[in-house]
């Protein structure tokens, strides 16, 4: 089966071909490699073609292909909403950029915003989303590649790794363009490390792991860091147990019953009152020398010496009965050695405890098999050893006395086991444990003493009796018979109860296996605690760690322990690796809750959890990455760890040659290579009118800086490319274009007579309306700063009362976006004026924005006629033609359909006499191509316009609409938004005509006004000659050229500039732009008028010229 997408219906290659051989709908297929779409969430689909045959959307679930059949998509040119194509390998960023694709809002992959947000100002996880197309030089965000990676190297320390796309292609950057923040990521020095990655460059572990961090890990609603271990198993239990006790070895028995909530495993807290005997500093107790107690250990007692002591230094007893060890010897050797096949077991009891030893494996004698039973007892008070060629086990720590029994295999270990009580030592001077801070004086006191909370571990609970001992104590003897049961008491540790289980939680994503995990405790209050002086001790916390992968029953244990004695918050990252690639699920659990008491600070949270993924590629062809490990923490703000921003410069092929690529702002490049990235070649494109166009653009300092990071249409984003220079997309001769809409001098190059037409021309004129907008607003993204910023644009008499808001997808700048406002604000003003016209094929001449010349057949506006005989430069036309008012002129229309430059001319009738004839205008009678004279007064010959629209109409007919050109639209197309026109007194100028070859410009004198004070200055903003409506009028046949140079006068005032008036002369297209050409004359010429004016327009005042 062979799937083919196409970009639209025209003939071309696919844009991909994929292969399959399982048996699908058509809606599976797309479903399988674009997850998010769903036909019945959009409107707008491709059209699918099965075997040749048409498909609608609304059957592809009904219908299956085979491994021999043909699927062709295609992608309609209205902008079809296709995620089908936005999953597919790195053709996403071309596919894309043609296609208009909706997205499924339902779907739960974080959805990018359209473009560039005004709110986004951050990185941001984009599964599923296209890959960013950089123009320019924007400040940028990022996306992740893969999530972030936070970790603590230390308790103190957190880094956090990202791997960024900066986008597609090539880019120049360097550290000093990368921020964090606000910050430069040079002013973080080692606190920072970055690393860039070219297309298609190797990435080395760990740059390029991938670690998933699953939510329900983390940050919660109420404000933590993550999740309080230890809160689970605190939940319904019953805290004291209020009630009669007896003492008997490890035993507790009440005159009630255990509390049902109480379980094996629970800490409790006795205080087990017996006698006290105090030495000074020194004190003596049968409880405390049955807890194993060390040097520096703590304990606490309780009555009138209440508080907690470090033991300094334990005194050994003397004197009194050495005691004997219990035993357990057997009556034979070992019956076998081979465990291997048939496993044995033993289970041995001493001191109300049953030590378990499992044999499986072969043992090679009984010295072998001693060393086993040893390190399975090791912590136990018993141990192994040979007596003679038989087995004995003994006891092995303090003599405390009792009895030592066994069972299961016992005939095979030990055949009839002798069993012989030990008897316990009984010194004359007891154990002292030595405080030396403290002054116990002497005596004896019945109070409870004990480690440091006299915690016990119940192990086991039938009835009214509870089994249990210290924790941490290999052998315990149990409770010395001179505990009183009367008044010691027992209650549930609210600091030790189970602290319960949190998760679990599945740490790997659908569809991926992980190798590793990480889990982060976080401690946000520290770890310590203070005793009853208020000073510093240290406090410890420990739990497990449990994963199993998925789907199976046991769990693997990791226990954790942490000690510390800081109110500093700490944090601890614990790596575990797996045995083999797996989908794991892991829970986490405290072995005991937070504590209660202020003087105790342990609260401890499951702050992350994060499995390192399988498989992650090792390059990323196409695209730039940027790899950062920044410190956080106490270095960072967490508020600014995913605000890493760039300002890289895209490297695109030059206009010249497509095999060099250099860093550039321009508009023209990225434009070029969007149309290349989708398949159009170079020699689909008007590159000579698109390098004209890069070098008008270049010289205004118009750029394009944007980053496309979501799916849109090429169309699209080539007119946010084009609008930033005035221009929009078009196709001209048979080539992509660009028109710019921009002031056009001189004599339109095509007119569109009543000889032209096959039915009037429809002229409409918008009125001012009361709704109509006084004020734009313009939206652009600030290239420095990144964030949104509105420019205003009002012009002489807007209340801002209506103002239309436009946005600037890709200007970064103040001027550049302002001069957009203006123009939309003056186009709104001044471009009222629609035409309509039908012609035979004639308009297929004209294109998008092209400037043409209308005659609607009033003599005020021109007339037109055919010429059916001519003598020299006497013409006859067709049909009479009405006297004009002013000064007439005829335009002459060439063979290939252009019309010459206004000739002077006497009209008398159907007779016209030109005054020359150019010598590019022939004039013929034939009745097959006539000649057309278009005829009208100087200033009224045409009406200058702009074609918006060509359209064939039936067979040989082509209908066209155009607007009206005002030369008022473009009148700050050079200005800044900090530049002001102001009109004032009129001021006559005079104009020397001493023009001649090599003079670098026309002087300009400004004659005195009585009472004024005012002047005119030639500086700052220059103007440029350029020709409007009509021309010089001039003998041709003296062949006199006027040529534009380059350096010109500038007309400016130094703070407003005039606007003189004309003095009866009828203004002529010269007029002041920015960059002022020098005149200059080849030939002296014999003018047949009697007076020339030459009007100065935008940025200076007009200037009237006498001919000499």
């Amino acid at each position: 089966m062979t799937i083919r997408i196409y970009p639209s219906r025209l003939e071309g290659e696919p844009l991909e071909t994929h292969e399959t051989t399982e048996r699908l709908s058509i809606a599976e297929w797309i479903r399988s490699v674009a997850p998010g779409y769903a036909p019945e969430k959009t409107d707008r689909h491709p059209t699918a073609w099965l075997n040749g045959r048409l498909v609608e959307h609304t059957e592809w679930e009904l219908t299956f292909f085979n491994p021999d059949d043909q699927l062709d998509l295609y992608m309609e040119a209205k902008g079809v909403g296709v995620a089908v194509a936005a999953a597919i390998g790195l053709a996403l960023v071309s596919i894309a950029m043609t296609l208009s694709i909706r997205s499924d809002q339902s779907r739960a992959q974080r959805q990018g915003n359209t473009l560039e947000s005004p709110g986004l100002f951050a990185n941001q996880v984009r599964w599923g989303d296209p890959i960013p197309e950089i123009a320019g030089s924007p400040l940028v965000h990022p996306d992740y590649i893969v999530p972030p990676r936070k970790y603590y190297v230390n308790k103190r320390q957190q880094w956090v790794d990202s791997l960024l796309c900066l986008g597609v292609g090539h880019y120049q950057k360097a550290p000093n363009l990368v921020f964090v923040g606000d910050t430069p990521a040079t002013a973080l020095g080692d606190d920072l490390e970055l690393r860039f990655f070219e297309p298609g460059e190797t990435i080395p572990a760990p740059y390029n792991e991938w670690w998933h961090t699953p939510e329900e890990v983390g940050f919660t609603d109420m404000g933590g860091a993550g999740l309080t271990l230890g809160l689970a198993g605190r939940a319904g239990i019953q805290i004291p147990w209020p009630t009669r006790l007896t003492f008997a070895g490890n035993s507790i028995t009440g005159s009630d019953p255990v509390p049902p909530s109480w379980e094996p495993g629970m800490m409790v807290q006795v205080e087990a009152e017996h006698p006290v005997t105090f030495h000074g500093n020194a004190i003596s107790s049968e409880l405390l020398d049955s807890l194993e107690l060390s040097t520096g250990d703590e304990i606490e007692l309780t009555g009138e010496r209440e508080g907690e002591y470090v033991i300094s230094a334990i005194l050994p007893p003397a004197g009194g009965s050495p005691g004997s060890p219990a035993r357990l010897t057997g009556s034979t050797s070992p019956a076998r050695y081979d465990f291997g096949a048939t496993s044995a077991t033993l289970v041995l009891t001493f001191g109300g405890r049953e030590y378990t030893v499992l044999l499986t494996t072969d043992v090679a004698g009984l010295a072998e098999l001693i060393a086993v039973l040893n390190s399975q007892l090791n912590g136990s008070p018993l141990q192994a050893r040979a007596e003679g060629a038989v087995l004995e086990l003994h006891q092995a720590g303090p003599l405390t006395g009792g009895s030592i029994t066994a069972s299961g295999d016992v005939a095979d270990l030990l055949g009839t086991p002798i069993i012989t009580p030990g008897v316990a030592a009984t010194p004359a001077v007891p154990t002292r444990y030595v405080v030396s801070e403290a002054d116990f004086g002497t005596g004896t006191e019945v109070i409870a003493a004990g480690r440091v909370g006299m915690l016990y571990e119940v192990l086991s609970i039938s009835g009214d009796t509870s089994t249990g001992g210290p924790p941490g104590v290999g052998f315990w003897s149990g409770f010395p018979d001179s505990v009183s049961g009367t008044t010691s008491t027992i209650q549930a540790d609210r600091e030790s109860l189970p602290g319960g289980w949190t998760g679990p939680f599945t740490a790997v994503p659908p569809g991926k296996l992980a190798d590793a995990f990480e889990v982060d405790i976080f401690f946000p209050n520290g770890l310590i605690s203070y005793n009853k002086k208020g000073k510093v001790r240290g406090r410890s916390v420990d739990g497990q760690i449990q994963w199993r992968e998925l789907g199976t029953t046991e769990w693997q244990r990791v226990p954790y322990y942490f000690s510390d004695a800081t109110p500093d918050q700490i944090g601890f990252t614990i790596r575990v690796n797996l045995p083999r690639p797996m989908r794991v699920e892991v829970r986490v659990g405290a072995s005991r809750a937070p504590s209660t008491d202020s003087r105790k600070i342990d609260k401890h949270q499951w702050a992350g959890l994060r499995s390192r993924i399988v498989g992650a590629p090792t390059s990323y062809p196409g695209m730039t990455l940027m790899h950062v490990r920044m410190r956080t923490g106490d270095k960072v703000s967490g508020q600014v760890e995913n605000k890493i921003s760039v300002r890289p410069v895209r490297m695109l092929p030059t206009l010249d040659d497509p095999e060099v690529m250099e860093p550039t702002r321009d508009i023209a490049p990225f434009f070029v290579y969007m149309m290349e990235s989708v398949g159009y070649g170079r020699e689909l494109i008007d590159m000579e009118h698109i390098r004209a166009l890069h070098q008008i653009w270049h010289d205004r300092g118009d750029t394009f800086d944007l980053s496309v990071n979501s799916t849109s249409t090429l169309k699209t984003v080539a007119g946010y490319c084009l609008q930033a220079g005035f221009a929009e997309l078009t196709i001209r001769r048979g080539l992509i274009s660009a028109a710019r809409d921009a002031y056009h001098m001189g004599t339109p190059p095509r007119v569109y007579s009543p000889q032209e037409l096959v039915s009037p021309l429809i002229e409409t004129t918008e009125t001012i309306m009361p709704d109509d907008i006084d004020g734009v607003d313009i939206e652009y993204k600030d290239r420095l700063t990144g964030r949104m910023m509105t420019e205003s644009y009002r012009l002489i008499g807007d209340k801002g009362l209506r103002v239309e808001k436009i946005t600037a997808p890709g200007v970064t700048g103040r001027t550049q976006a302002w001069r957009l406002a203006a123009r939309r604000r003056r186009k709104a003003a001044y471009r009222r004026t629609v035409y309509k016209g039908t012609t035979e094929l004639a308009a297929m001449n004209s294109h998008y924005m092209d400037y043409v010349g209308l005659q609607d057949g009033i003599p005020e506006w021109g007339q037109s006629a055919f010429v059916v005989d001519h003598d020299g430069l006497t013409l006859t036309l067709s049909e009479t033609v009405r006297p004009v008012n002013g000064e007439p002129v005829a335009m002459i229309r060439r063979p290939d359909g252009t019309a010459s430059p206004p000739i002077p001319a006497t009209i008398n009738g159907r007779t016209v006499t030109l005054a020359a004839m150019p010598p590019d205008v022939s004039v013929t009678n034939d009745p097959n191509h006539p000649t057309v004279v278009y005829v009208g007064s100087r200033t009224r010959v045409v009406h200058e316009a702009l074609i918006t629209e060509v359209r064939p109409s039936g067979e040989a007919r082509v209908e066209f609409q155009a607007v009206n050109m005002d030369n008022r639209v473009y009148l700050e197309d050079d200005m800044g938004p900090d530049q002001v026109i102001l009109t004032s007194r009129l001021y006559p100028m005079e104009f020397s005509d001493g023009i001649a070859p090599g003079l670098v410009a026309p002087e300009v004198r400004k004659l005195p006004v009585p009472g004024s004070e005012d002047s005119v200055e030639v500086g700052l903003l220059p103007p440029a000659i350029s020709r409007r409506t009509v021309t010089r009028y001039l003998e041709y046949a003296n062949e006199e050229s006027i040529s534009v140079g380059l350096l010109p006068p500038v007309i400016s005032r130094t703070t407003v500039t005039r606007y003189l008036e004309y003095d009866n002369a009828e203004p002529e297209a010269i007029r002041v732009g920015l960059l002022a050409p020098s005149v200059s004359r080849r030939n002296h010429p014999v003018y047949s008028t009697e007076e020339e004016s030459i009007s100065v327009g935008l940025l200076a005042p007009t200037i009237k010229r006498t001919n000499a």
